[in-house]
């Protein structure tokens, strides 16, 4: 049986006439950036498995899918133009797949959804009681989707991060998350839309706050 990023991934590309030969080779491309030990194909599948919970009440869905994927294709703590790599790539895709011929629209949001990815911020996360119902919104809520995952899959994915940032000592990395962690704390939202906030905020901030009480 096909995996899950396989199945949208043929879906989205055959809506778009997209020849097999650069479907299939991007197909394998995106599953070889996603093998390794942070930001892998397990963080991949959870944001598509979150993608198809409110795929419906997306306005540009493929894009919206197509940006959760190119978002994190390239990926490095040390690196500081991960998105320019990323928006590179995604290029080269948009080049072989035809797809400024066929819906420049589109190409533009998965940019512009890309690029928001680098502040993860939009004015529903600030105002208490607001909620948002774009596809912005909802792109945004699907990155944060982990943070409220049982305890055991959080846990591992924070062992992942500190991992990743192996290369600092344990004192400057637990000053570094916790001042990360507790920026979520510290605004009155941290999902825009109503359906991830009433099924993942509070989830997500006893996760949250868990991890903050460890690093003490």
């Amino acid at each position: 049986m096909a995996d899950k990023l396989t199945l949208l991934w043929t879906e989205i590309c055959m809506g778009f006439n997209i020849e097999a030969i650069v479907r299939e080779k991007w197909l394998q491309v995106i599953k070889s950036s996603y093998e390794r030990s942070y930001y892998d194909f397990n963080y991949l599948i959870n944001k598509l498995t979150n993608f198809e919970a409110c795929r419906a009440k997306l306005k540009q869905q493929e894009a919206v899918f197509v940006a959760l994927i190119f978002q994190s294709i390239d990926y490095s703590s040390k690196s500081s133009i991960n998105l320019e790599i990323c928006i590179e790539k995604l290029n080269d895709f948009v080049t072989e797949g035809g797809l400024l011929e066929k819906d420049i629209d589109m190409v533009n949001k998965i940019r512009e959804l890309i690029e928001l990815s680098v502040t993860n911020s939009s004015d529903e996360f600030w105002e208490e009681g607001n909620f948002g119902s774009g596809d912005t919104h909802y792109f945004l809520d699907i990155n944060f989707a982990h943070l409220a995952q049982d305890w055991e899959e959080y846990r591992e994915f924070s062992v992942k991060t500190r991992n990743e940032y192996e290369f600092l000592s344990d004192a400057s990395y637990k000053v570094l998350r916790r001042k990360v962690l507790q920026s979520f704390l510290q605004i009155p939202n941290i999902y825009a839309t109503s359906e991830f906030r009433s099924q993942f905020e509070a989830k997500a901030r006893e996760n949250i706050q868990r991890e903050i009480d460890e690093l003490d």
